[in-house]
Parts: C-alpha cells; sequence; structure tokens
C-alpha cells in the first residue's frame, strides 16, 4: 500500500505541474482566460478521478544536501599545514568530520498542490474577469473613498463635490465606458466559459464572485450620484447615469448558464483541381519515322496548402467535461460543491445593494 501511494502521489504532482506548463503555453498562444479555463478544466477532472482512492497524498521526500561536503573540501585545500597534526584541528580529521552530506526531509502533499493550484487559477480568472468589465466603476469608487467622514462610510457631499473626477461629464464617460465593456465583452466571457465548462452549475459557482464584484461596484456608484446629483439642474443626467447602471445590473443578472457553446468552425478542406492530361501526339505520316515525337511536359506538381489547424480552444473543448465524468457517488453534485470551496476563498467584492 505504501509503494502505491508514492507512486500515486508523485503521479498527481507530475499531472499538475503538466497542466500548469500547458496552461502558461495556452496563455501565451491564446489568452489569459483561455490558460485559466483551460487548468479548472482539467485539474476539476484530475480531482474528480481520486475521489475513488481513499489513500494519502502526503509524502516526504528526501535528498541529499552536499553544501557541508563542499564547505569541508575547500577547508583541506585551504589548510595543508594542518594536515599532520596531532590534534582534531587535524585537517583529516575534519574532512571526515565535517565532509558527510546532511539528508533533508521534505513534507509533500500532491494533492494540496492540485487544490492550491486550482483555488489559484479560479482566483487568477475572477479577479481579470471583474477588472475587465467593472474597472471603471472600481476606480471612480476608490477615488471617492478618500472624502469620507472621519472613519465612517458615508461621503463627505460637500468635498465630493467640489473634485473634478465626479462632474457630470467625467461621471457620464466613465460610466458609458463601463457599460460598454459589460455590453462588449459579457458575451464572448460567457461563451468561452461554455467551451471549457459544461456544467451550468459549475459556470454559476465560477461567476457568480465576478457578478458580485461588478454588482458592488454599481452600488457604489450609486451612492456617489446620489451624493453628488441632487439639485434640481442635475436630475436629467442623473435619471440618465441611472438608466445607464441598470442596464449594467441587467447584464449581469440576466446571464443564462444553460446556454450551449459557441458553434466551432469546421475546417473545410482544400478542394484539389483534377489533373490535366496531356495533349495526344499527332502522328503525320509526311513525317520521318526516325524523328523522334516530341513529349508533352509534364504537369508541375501542385502545392496543396494543408487544411487550417483547429483553433486551440476547439480543440480543448472536444475534452470531456468535469461534469459529465461519474463521481464516487454517483453524481456532479459534489464536484459543484469543491468548487464552491475554492472560488470562496477569492478577495469579496462590495456587497450589491
Amino acid at each position: 500500500m505504501s509503494v502505491f501511494q508514492d507512486l500515486a502521489g508523485e503521479a498527481v504532482g507530475l499531472c499538475t505541474d503538466a497542466l500548469k506548463r500547458a496552461s502558461v503555453t495556452i496563455s501565451s498562444a491564446q489568452s489569459p482566460d483561455d490558460g485559466d479555463l483551460f487548468l479548472i478544466k482539467h485539474l476539476l477532472v484530475l480531482r474528480e478521478q481520486l475521489t475513488p482512492f481513499d489513500i494519502n497524498f502526503a509524502a516526504i521526500k528526501r535528498r541529499l544536501d552536499f553544501s557541508s561536503t563542499r564547505e569541508a573540501l575547500s577547508n583541506f585545500v585551504r589548510g595543508p599545514g594542518r594536515m599532520f597534526r596531532w590534534s582534531r584541528e587535524n585537517a583529516f580529521v575534519s574532512l571526515a568530520k565535517d565532509a558527510v552530506p546532511r539528508v533533508d526531509e521534505q513534507s509533500v502533499d500532491s494533492k494540496k498542490e492540485l487544490e492550491d493550484a486550482l483555488k489559484s487559477a479560479c482566483n487568477r480568472f475572477i479577479l481579470k474577469s471583474a477588472s475587465d468589465l467593472s474597472a471603471p466603476l472600481v476606480g471612480l469608487a476608490t477615488k471617492a473613498k478618500a472624502f469620507r467622514r472621519g472613519d465612517t462610510t458615508e461621503l463627505d457631499a460637500e468635498q465630493l463635490k467640489a473634485q473634478s473626477f465626479v462632474q457630470t461629464d467625467r461621471l457620464t464617460e466613465t460610466i458609458v465606458e463601463s457599460q460598454q465593456s459589460v455590453e462588449t465583452l459579457l458575451g464572448p466571457l460567457m461563451d468561452k466559459m461554455s467551451l471549457y465548462l459544461e456544467s451550468p452549475a459549475t459556470k454559476g459557482i465560477l461567476f457568480k464572485p465576478v457578478q458580485k464584484k461588478v454588482l458592488g461596484a454599481v452600488a457604489e456608484v450609486r451612492n456617489i450620484l446620489n451624493v453628488v446629483l441632487t439639485d434640481a439642474a442635475s436630475q436629467p443626467d442623473y435619471v440618465k447615469l441611472m438608466a445607464l447602471l441598470d442596464s449594467i445590473q441587467t447584464a449581469m443578472t440576466t446571464v443564462d448558464f444553460d446556454a450551449p457553446p459557441p458553434t466551432r468552425p469546421k475546417n473545410s478542406a482544400v478542394p484539389r483541381p483534377k489533373p490535366v492530361a496531356p495533349p495526344a501526339a499527332v502522328h503525320s505520316p509526311a513525317a520521318s519515322p526516325a524523328a523522334p515525337v516530341p513529349k508533352a511536359a509534364a504537369a508541375p506538381a501542385e502545392k496543396f496548402a494543408p487544411a487550417p489547424a483547429p483553433a486551440a480552444a476547439a480543440v480543448l473543448s472536444s475534452i470531456p467535461a468535469p461534469a459529465a465524468l461519474p463521481s464516487a457517488n454517483g453524481s456532479a453534485a459534489a464536484h459543484d460543491h469543491h468548487l464552491q470551496n475554492d472560488v470562496s476563498a477569492a478577495p469579496a467584492g462590495p456587497a450589491p445593494p
């Protein structure tokens, strides 16, 4: 049993390292979202496959440390005069005593490394997605927090109204930029999640922290508008900006996790032209029988470009998703529960209203 546990732990560690290296390669070739989603998907697959095995993946790795041997040899070479001393400072005695290598022990838990890699990938995806969707709103809310009253969360209206970043044109520019980001990026983000993750529950668990951060930023900007746009002359702008925030909130709360993945491009084969038959030789009775009949020049070989390789994301999507794999108890509920624990460690955003 001990031998099997050691082999299993080493195999899981090697698989985790290979998936992390593949994720880095995909992030460079495609995008960071592709790399993180690839890593999340396949780490979930790997963890699901470990569920039936009730074994301990922790192991102790031992290695020899020859730093003391190297130091002892250096001292031996530097002190030739001590070779013939009849004392404990004799060079040979010191070499025999200090040149023994040390044994370093390190505890390694391959399953814990898998969990840490999965949690890091989830957190990276959540933070990047929330930043892409709500960076202008978060920046505005962060600037406004510098004008709080003392240690409270209440904003100082007089000081805040005097700042240039809360003027009507600047507020409109910031909110419109964020609304356009949500309108442009949210759809492709959900399509990419559907490409890697087939289970709606898994997609919902991973997207919920992103949704919470964006809605929290929307709530803070609403509070800013309620503080700085209070006079009657600002009411038309107030209504317009609130409508833009409503559109952001609606887009984030009406996401369809059951939507099918986008259609992958089909690689059409390059049509090959029909070979051209050489022209038939013309025989003339007046021609000399000894005269060689001219041969038709051979048509040059056509060079055909190979069919374009499928996109990396399309190839990876053909691998079964974690939700489709049988778990130890025959359902995907435990799988989604574990993912919920992984994403719960992500930095929490401001609570929505």
